[in-house]
């Protein structure tokens, strides 16, 4: 009986022995099981990679569905001046244009304004701001005269806007200088004559003449002879311009 082994013993050595059995099938299955939390874990991530890519999506569509073009601009004109010499007037826009490329000032501007630009006018860019109208032969048009605009020839570069309106055009007072000449005297009853004709300053500009007399008036006593009740009357005549 000493010799053979105690049931209890036996079945103690059998339990001790299933215990690490246990512990690694218990390991093995705990190692098994991470992947599958990482793979969890990773479609989660993944969900949330997803959700956050189309959360983005769709803000920027969002975004881009409520946004409105920008309003179209018409060019307007900042100043128009004349050369020094008044053969051009200079238009300057407050933006680039879409630079026509007509020369007839009919294109640019109405009837009106064309008919005090003279004969043979013309119209260049100088660049996409810029407009040089040369004047032609009989230009009428002086300083603080008006042009006006067509309505639809000038417009910005995408044409959805058009310039319009009068401007005024600036530049310097004419001051035309007059070379007077006649005789330096005369005397009463001749007959004598002035020559106004050589004036310069004036652009080619037509010219009006006032004549005038200034100093003493000037009695010019003439005696008219009349015979009534044997008395003579002396009538003094006042001559002006």
């Amino acid at each position: 009986t000493g010799a053979s082994p105690s049931p209890s013993s036996s079945s103690s050595s059998a339990s001790s022995s299933t215990i690490p059995t246990t512990t690694t099938a218990s390991s093995i299955t705990s190692t098994a099981t991470s992947p599958s939390s990482s793979s969890s874990s990773t479609t989660a991530d993944t969900a949330g990679i997803s959700s956050s890519s189309s959360s983005s999506s769709s803000s920027s569509t969002t975004t881009t569905g409520s946004s409105s073009p920008p309003p179209a601009i018409a060019p307007q004109i900042i100043n128009a001046t004349f050369a020094s010499n008044f053969a051009s007037i200079t238009v300057v826009f407050s933006i680039a244009t879409n630079q026509p490329t007509s020369s007839a000032a009919g294109f640019y501007f109405q009837s009106t304004s064309v008919s005090l630009l003279g004969n043979g006018v013309t119209c260049v860019w100088r660049d996409a701001w810029t407009l040089i109208v040369i004047l032609g032969s009989g230009a009428t048009i002086l300083p603080g005269q008006q042009l006006i605009l067509q309505n639809s020839a000038i417009g910005n570069v995408q044409n959805t806007a058009f310039a319009s309106g009068t401007f005024e055009v600036t530049g310097r007072v004419l001051v035309p200088s007059v070379v007077l000449q006649g005789p330096p005297s005369v005397n009463f009853w001749s007959t004598w004559s002035l020559d106004a004709s050589s004036v310069l300053g004036t652009a080619g500009r037509p010219i009006t003449y006032i004549w005038t007399v200034t100093g003493m008036i000037l009695f010019y006593f003439i005696s008219f002879h009349f015979i009534f009740h044997f008395r003579m009357f002396i009538l003094p005549i006042f001559l002006s311009n």
